[in-house]
């Protein structure tokens, strides 16, 4: 993400440009390499080429070599990390987003099924009024048409009921027979 500058976060922790990017970190050792080169033929006083050439001129490249590495080392590592909590930044946010998302899309879902449980409700209480509507309209036309039949019709005689001749009087008891 950062692959040209690198950013340090400095006391104020505001993010802070730093000349050395990370392409130009690798090629640091190979600048450093050439510009020693130089300045051993060039600016090193007279008569002191052979301790900059001996084993001490020797000891103090590899000193500084390692500094460098080390600094190198260092900055990549930073860029590393900087890298790392951007691309950690970027997807807790589509995390967060995804979670919204499908909030939205539960509450939407849960309001649908409210408002199709509310229109079941009022279609189910309505059916009871027209029910109760179309009974009690049934009720009243039949009283109105019982109240014509009575209107209308002379009051029958009621028949008289045949008597029944009984020749004998039945009782429930019989007579015991002797016991022999």
């Amino acid at each position: 993400m950062t692959k040209n500058l690198l950013r340090v976060q400095n006391n104020n922790s505001r993010n802070t440009l730093v000349f050395i990017g990370s392409s130009a970190a690798k090629n640091v050792k190979s600048f450093g390499a050439i510009a020693w080169r130089y300045l051993k033929v060039e600016a090193i006083p007279p008569f002191t080429g052979g301790f900059f050439g001996g084993p001490s001129g020797k000891k103090m490249e590899n000193f500084i070599g390692k500094k460098i590495d080390g600094f190198i080392g260092i900055i990549a590592g930073r860029i590393k990390e900087m890298d790392a909590e951007e691309e950690r930044a970027r997807i807790e946010k589509a995390a967060m987003i995804k979670a919204l998302e499908e909030k939205r899309k539960a509450d939407e879902k849960r309001k649908i099924e409210e408002a199709l449980k509310a229109a079941k409700a009022k279609a189910a209480e309505d059916a009871k009024k027209a029910k109760a509507a179309a009974a009690q309209k049934i009720a009243e036309e039949k009283a109105k048409a019982e109240a014509d039949a009575k209107a209308t019709k002379p009051k029958e005689k009621p028949k008289p009921q045949k008597k029944r001749k009984d020749s004998k009087k039945r009782t429930s008891r019989s007579r015991k027979k002797p016991v022999k």
